[in-house]
């Protein structure tokens, strides 16, 4: 009997027009020590690739000057904190989950909601022991080490800028559906890996990008619309070369209507799933084709 080799759908996939290529993957930002080893299909598009691009460049988020930079645009002016933007019920809210995670509120007040809330999610990740580096944290140090050359879908001064504007001008919004997400975070991110891991984008997105889309609006525009629209213009000027990359982005700007997937298709590309295969001979990892 023919010993057919397993394979398994991942989230990373092949852009092509004509023999232009680029390799689009999605990521978690954090992972747990047991979701390592990744999938081998990522080391093999990591591997066809001569430009390794991100979201940012995470040596850039690391270095001391641009904490330095983010923590000073993230606070408000003198007299002014997230008290005087958020309900009652948010802020009470934000007090009882700080005090939950051992941290005095009034630490987190002088800041804009993004920066405040990403402080407790940190908190909440390490108690859950979730303290491994990401995919793209994977990748970031490789092709460093290995001097690929590396892009930024973003730079610096625009982490900044998002980081210091997600969820201003719907403050208690903001701040009652992250912590909404904390309380969740083991079981949504437990979900999340697997639905990345196994290339689902049908239920990414029927469990994490409608849901944000129709209950709050406000956050997945600024979260994800207006970034996609911005990203999907550069993906297209890099599949204008003839150098193949591979882009790394949050897996949950892939699947939806204003996805990349999608946009990308929209605009005439071809755009196949790749898998990933236990069997190592020859070159196992063909894209799929319904």
């Amino acid at each position: 009997m023919l010993s057919l080799p397993l394979a398994a759908e991942t989230s990373l996939w092949k852009v092509s027009q004509g023999d232009n290529i680029l390799f689009l993957g999605g990521t978690i930002h954090v992972l747990r020590e047991s979701d390592y080893p990744l999938p081998d299909a990522y080391q093999w598009a990591y591997d066809q690739a001569s430009i390794i691009g991100f979201e940012t460049d995470l040596r850039t988020i690391a270095d001391t000057t641009f904490q330095t930079r983010l923590l000073a645009a993230a606070r408000y002016p003198a007299g002014e904190d997230l008290s005087d933007h958020v309900s009652i019920e948010a802020l009470q809210a934000l007090q009882s989950q700080s005090e939950k995670a051992g941290i005095n509120p009034a630490v987190l007040l002088p800041y804009k909601p993004a920066v405040a809330m990403f402080s407790l999610m940190r908190l909440e990740l390490s108690r859950l022991g979730v303290t491994a580096g990401g995919v793209d944290e994977y990748f970031m140090l490789k092709a460093d080490a290995q001097d690929k050359p590396i892009i930024g879908l973003e730079t610096g001064d625009q982490q900044i800028q998002f980081l210091t504007e997600l969820g201003v001008g719907f403050e208690s919004e903001f701040i009652l559906h992250s912590l909404t997400e904390i309380e969740q975070l083991e079981s949504m991110l437990h979900q999340m890996i697997g639905m990345w891991r196994s290339g689902d984008n049908a239920r990414l997105e029927a469990t994490f990008v409608t849901p944000l889309q129709q209950d709050y609006p406000g956050i997945y525009r600024s979260l994800l619309l207006e970034r996609n629209r911005d990203w999907v213009r550069q993906l297209e000027a890099l599949l204008e070369t003839t150098a193949v990359e591979l882009v790394l982005v949050g897996v949950a700007h892939l699947p939806g209507n204003d996805g990349l997937l999608n946009q990308l298709q929209r605009r005439g590309y071809e755009v196949e799933q790749v898998q990933d295969t236990a069997d190592r001979a020859g070159d196992p990892f063909h894209p799929r084709v319904d």
